[in-house]
């Protein structure tokens, strides 16, 4: 994935940044809530990290129609009845569909690890503001 272009607009509080991944683009959009305290950095990195999701769900699509597609011809390669399972052949047709159904599974990681990392920014945004306030109202008192 590369970096293609991003965008902040401190007024309306959004930042949007897209990204390029196998010949598309993809954005990601972060809204700063009004109650907290802008950041160009952590919006162009929630919108990066939204995007990213978005490029790796489109490819999870991909790998899904490719593997679906190879299991059917599996399926009707198999019910031949000279299809010998122990063929060399065989077992390397094997072997590229579970190397292709490890991929989909690792893909599948990654956008649960994305989704982990977005959900902990959060909720650390929050401590971090939460302590920003009470300083703010320790030192009108």
């Amino acid at each position: 994935m590369k970096f293609f272009s991003s965008l902040t607009l401190k007024s309306k509080g959004v930042s949007q940044v897209c990204i390029e991944h196998k010949g598309q683009i993809y954005a990601g959009v972060a809204k700063c809530h009004p109650d907290d305290t802008w950041s160009e950095f952590t919006g162009c990195k929630f919108a990066e990290l939204r995007a990213t999701k978005k490029a790796l769900k489109a490819q999870y699509k991909e790998e899904k129609l490719k593997l679906d597609a190879i299991k059917t011809f599996m399926t009707a390669v198999s019910q031949y009845k000279n299809f010998d399972n122990e063929s060399s052949t065989a077992k390397a047709m094997y072997r590229q569909y579970n190397r292709r159904v490890k991929r989909l599974e690792e893909i599948a990681s990654d956008i649960s690890a994305i989704d982990d990392v977005i959900k902990a920014r959060l909720k650390s945004l929050k401590v971090i503001e939460e302590k920003r306030k009470n300083i703010e109202e320790s030192k009108k008192s």
